[in-house]
């Protein structure tokens, strides 16, 4: 081998480190195939949605979302060689038949009760759910008997015009609907983790700037120093000393020796403190770089007086040194408001700058938040709405499916048997049976028993009366009632028998009277008994 083979297969090396899922190019089935022999896990296709699937129970509930659409899964095992070599055309297949077989996978060795429950002996298995229930299997390797499983299975989700079957629209319709909002909640995290890297580095330029101390430089857990009873008894001579300290540890102070300065706070804190000499002390502190211990003097003594505005600036810069803006400018903004002085004013001026380009960018974060909870809530609206109309829909096609049984056309040459057989369970003259022969005076029938079988009853009766006087149907329909009421022949209600006639008259057609009657035989015309029953009412 020479130096440019070995120099061009080191360089396709470090190319799929950084791109991995590449392995999978048509181009590298000789190295696929080698590292199969070799039991080398080799990486997923990063574009195919297949759903990993670690225990029996994500497995059931996985059956669960699926409803009514095909479910295949792969039992697999990291160190199966098979497993490995068909992997890829399993990604493939899933990217290919997306929208009509969910894909989904598990490792035998991790999901161990989910293998136990199928009774996996061999890798890899390939089965095929519907409806919760297995309706296919595939032991072993076999691409062509996979993907004619599979291939089968997506079939049935379509009609033979090869578009959706009405019945899985709806299903498609809320997995796109799903898997959109999926992607919106991924967005949405992108967003909020970019909006917050934002701040985080907006954060950091003002500690560079501001010479915040670093987490390890700061006095984090500081030692206890002394603090006094501030109402403890004094005698002469305590007072006398107090007065000495305090002066020795300005003077201090003033030429910024600050441990001997802290030194003569501290003995003078041990005598008794006070809310001023703590604030004092707080800024040595300061100025020995320990913020954390000035903080806590300046609680100490806001604890006493939470109106010590010396207590409130010290604290406020102790909280800018360690980068807590928010705070700082609270404390700063107060203490100034009680008693003002330059170098406090200053600082407030820096951290208020700081802190409100901060709360700027919480501020547009938060809004943006609130607008797409509000956009959330909106589509979660209309997803129970499109619910809602889905059961209504199909509770109306349940509803509607026995009436359509009832006159549909049975075959291209115009015949109806079920039209038949309601007519010959009645009986009807044999004029009336030679009329019901002719293809128009059947059309115009099925018309007729449609509208009085969609009709409330008070419609139904207008039906009637509208085509009691044709001269087709007319006949038919009142030997229909006739042979309903047992060839009773009831006179008929005076306004039925007036409107009757009106029709008539008004169609130019003989004058015809309705019988009515008052029967309650249900077994006439399919579902025209309870139309009787209504009919006697409007006659009793």
């Amino acid at each position: 081998m020479d130096d440019s083979s070995i120099q061009g297969a080191e360089r396709l090396i470090a190319h799929l480190r950084q791109n991995p899922s590449e392995i999978h190019d048509s181009r590298l089935t000789f190295l696929r195939s080698y590292l199969a022999s070799l039991n080398a896990e080799m990486p997923a296709v990063q574009s195919g949605p297949v759903r990993s699937v670690d225990s029996l129970e994500s497995w059931k509930k996985l059956l669960d979302e699926a409803g009514s659409t095909p479910v295949v899964v792969d039992a697999f095992a990291t160190w199966c060689g098979p497993c490995k070599a068909i992997a890829p055309l399993y990604e493939k297949f899933a990217v290919e038949y997306k929208g009509r077989v969910i894909f989904s996978r598990y490792d035998v060795d991790k999901a161990t009760d989910l293998a136990a429950e199928m009774n996996v002996s061999a890798m890899p298995t390939f089965r095929l759910f519907k409806d919760g229930k297995e309706i296919g299997s595939l032991v072993g390797a076999d691409p062509n008997k996979l993907e004619d499983m599979i291939k089968k299975a997506a079939e049935d989700r379509t009609d033979t015009n090869g578009g959706m079957k009405e019945e899985h629209v709806h299903e498609e319709k809320m997995e796109d609907a799903q898997q959109e909002e999926e992607k919106e909640d991924e967005d949405e995290d992108e967003d909020e983790k970019k909006a917050i890297e934002e701040e985080h580095a907006l954060v950091e330029e003002f500690n560079r700037d501001a010479g915040v101390l670093a987490m390890e430089d700061r006095d984090t857990n500081p030692s206890e120093l002394p603090v006094g009873d501030m109402h403890a008894k004094l005698s002469e001579a305590d007072i006398d000393r107090m007065i000495s300290l305090k002066q020795e540890a300005s003077q201090y102070a003033a030429s910024e020796e600050w441990e001997a300065a802290l030194e003569k706070y501290n003995e003078l804190m041990g005598l008794s403190p006070s809310t001023l000499s703590l604030a004092k002390r707080a800024d040595v502190l300061l100025h020995l770089k320990r913020p954390c211990a000035a903080i806590r003097d300046c609680e100490t003594a806001l604890a006493e007086n939470d109106s010590s505005a010396k207590a409130l600036k010290t604290r406020g810069k102790a909280y800018a040194m360690i980068g807590e803006w928010e705070k700082a400018a609270k404390d700063l903004q107060k203490g100034n408001a009680l008693d003002f002085d330059e170098e406090a004013g200053r600082a407030e001026t820096e951290v208020e700058m700081r802190w409100n380009q901060i709360r700027e960018l919480r501020l547009k974060r938060d809004a943006k938040r609130r607008e797409k909870a509000v956009e959330k809530e909106k589509k979660e609206r209309e997803r129970r709405r499109r619910e809602a109309v889905k059961r209504y829909e199909e509770e109306k096609a349940r509803e509607e499916k026995p009436r359509e049984a009832n006159f549909k056309e049975q075959d291209s040459t115009g015949s109806t048997p079920n039209l038949d057989t309601l007519l010959g369970s009645l009986n009807l003259p044999a004029d009336v049976k030679e009329k019901v022969k002719r293809p128009e005076v059947r059309a115009k029938l099925m018309k007729v028993f449609q509208e009085m079988q969609s009709s409330t009853p008070d419609k139904a009766m207008s039906s009637i009366l509208k085509y009691i006087g044709d001269p087709d149907v007319g006949p038919i329909v009142q030997a229909a009632m006739s042979s309903m009421m047992g060839g009773a022949g009831a006179a008929p209600h005076p306004s039925a028998q007036a409107s009757a006639t009106a029709g008539a008259n008004a169609d130019g057609t003989a004058e015809t009277t309705a019988d009515a009657g008052t029967t309650t035989n249900d077994s006439g015309l399919g579902g025209m008994g309870g139309f009787s029953t209504n009919l006697a009412d409007e006659v009793d």
